[in-house]
C-alpha cells in the first residue's frame, strides 16, 4: 500500500544521490586536472552571469545569484586561475602554442555579465574592489533606453507567488502550464520551459504572450525584482577602474531568427547609444541568448566589434583558446542554482 509520499521521497533520494555525485566529482582530481589542461593549452574560462541579487532573498530565478555565492564563485577562481581583464583573455586567440618548459602557469578566466540589470550598479563594483578583480558588462541599450524590463524578465518577475497555480496559455498556443512547486530551484524547470517556448514564438507573438503571462498569474509578494540599470548607473559603472563596457545588441533579439538587416541595424544602434552615454564605442558584443550564425558573425565585425561572445560552448569548445571563433567564441553560463561544487565542475567542462 502507497502513503502517497513514494514519488517525493524517491525524488529527494535521487536528489541527494545527484548531489553526492557532483561532490565527489568536484572535490576529487578532475577540476585540478582539467585546469593543467587548460594551462598547457594556454585556454581561458570565460564565465557569464546575469544579476545578483541579495543572500536571504529574491527574485527567484536561475539568473539572478546570491551575492554570497558570487563572492564564493570569484574566490575560488581567484584561488586557482588567473583572473584577467576580458581583453588579456582574447588576446589567447592570437598567441602562439606555449613551448616554454616546465609546468604551466594557471590558466585564465575573464567575468561577464549578460543584460544590464540594475542589481549589477548596486553590487558588483564594491565586489570587484573588495577582491581586486575586473568584469565586462554587457548592455542590451532598448531597456536602458525605455527604462522597461525586457520581456523575458518580466515574466520571470511574474511567476513569484508562492502557492501553487496554473497559467491557461491555450490561446497563444503554449498550453496549460502548471507551477506547483514553491519559488526557486524545483520551480525554475517550468519557468525555463515557458521561457524557451516563448523564445521560439515570432518576436510580435513573443511579446503578446508574454503580456498574458504577466496578466494571468497571480500576485507575488513584494521584493526585488529584475530590471534595467538607469543611464546614470550605466555611466557610473563605465567609468569604474574594473568594469568594461560591451554591447548585448539594442533589443536583445535572438539575432540567427531575424532578418539580417534587423540583426546589423540592433548591433548597430546598441554600439552607437553606449558610445555616446559613456563617450568610448564599446570593443566586444556577445549574442543575445547565445543565438549567432555566420552572416550575424560577419556583420559584428562589420560593425567594429574586436570579438562576439556566445553562451555556452561553441564549436566543440568550452573554453577560450586559440583557434577558437573571434566572433562567436565560447563562454561558461553560471545561475543561482549552481552550487559551488557545480561551479567547479563547470569550469571542467561538465
Amino acid at each position: 500500500m502507497s502513503d502517497g509520499l513514494g514519488p517525493r521521497r524517491g525524488g529527494a533520494a535521487r536528489a541527494l544521490v545527484r548531489r553526492a555525485g557532483i561532490a565527489a566529482l568536484a572535490r576529487g582530481p578532475l577540476p585540478a586536472l582539467a585546469r593543467r589542461r587548460a594551462a598547457r593549452r594556454g585556454a581561458a574560462a570565460v564565465l557569464c552571469w546575469h544579476a545578483i541579487g541579495p543572500d536571504g532573498a529574491g527574485p527567484e530565478a536561475w539568473t539572478v545569484s546570491r551575492l554570497g555565492d558570487l563572492r564564493a564563485q570569484f574566490a575560488e577562481l581567484a584561488r586557482r586561475w588567473q583572473v584577467v581583464p576580458l581583453d588579456e583573455a582574447l588576446a589567447l586567440l592570437d598567441a602562439p602554442p606555449r613551448r616554454r618548459p616546465g609546468p604551466p602557469p594557471r590558466p585564465l578566466a575573464a567575468l561577464t555579465f549578460d543584460d544590464g540589470d540594475a542589481s549589477l550598479h548596486a553590487f558588483l563594483p564594491a565586489l570587484l574592489d573588495d577582491l581586486g578583480l575586473c568584469a565586462t558588462i554587457f548592455v542590451a541599450t532598448a531597456q536602458i533606453e525605455t527604462g522597461r524590463p525586457f520581456w523575458f524578465d518580466r515574466v520571470m518577475n511574474a511567476l513569484l507567488a508562492p502557492a501553487p497555480f496554473t497559467l491557461d496559455l491555450r490561446a497563444q498556443g503554449l498550453g496549460l502550464r502548471r507551477f506547483d512547486a514553491p519559488p526557486g530551484a524545483g520551480r525554475w524547470p517550468a519557468i525555463s520551459a515557458l521561457l524557451e517556448a516563448l523564445k521560439a514564438l515570432p518576436p510580435d507573438r513573443r511579446e503578446e504572450a508574454a503580456a498574458s503571462v504577466v496578466a494571468l498569474a497571480p500576485p507575488a509578494p513584494p521584493g526585488p525584482r529584475l530590471g534595467p540599470m538607469s543611464l546614470a548607473q550605466l555611466r557610473e559603472l563605465a567609468a569604474h577602474p574594473r568594469i568594461a563596457i560591451g554591447a548585448h545588441s539594442h533589443g536583445h533579439e535572438l539575432m540567427d531568427r531575424i532578418a539580417p538587416e534587423a540583426a546589423r541595424a540592433s548591433i548597430a544602434r546598441s554600439r552607437a547609444l553606449l558610445a555616446q552615454w559613456t563617450g568610448r564605442a564599446p570593443a566586444h558584443f556577445a549574442w543575445p541568448n547565445g543565438n549567432w550564425s555566420d552572416e550575424v558573425a560577419r556583420i559584428a565585425a562589420q560593425e567594429g566589434f574586436a570579438s562576439a561572445a556566445a553562451l555556452g560552448p561553441a564549436e566543440g569548445r568550452f573554453l577560450l583558446e586559440r583557434g577558437a571563433r573571434r566572433h562567436a567564441y565560447p563562454r561558461i553560463a553560471v545561475g543561482r542554482y549552481d552550487s559551488l561544487d557545480r561551479f567547479r565542475l563547470r569550469l571542467a567542462g561538465l
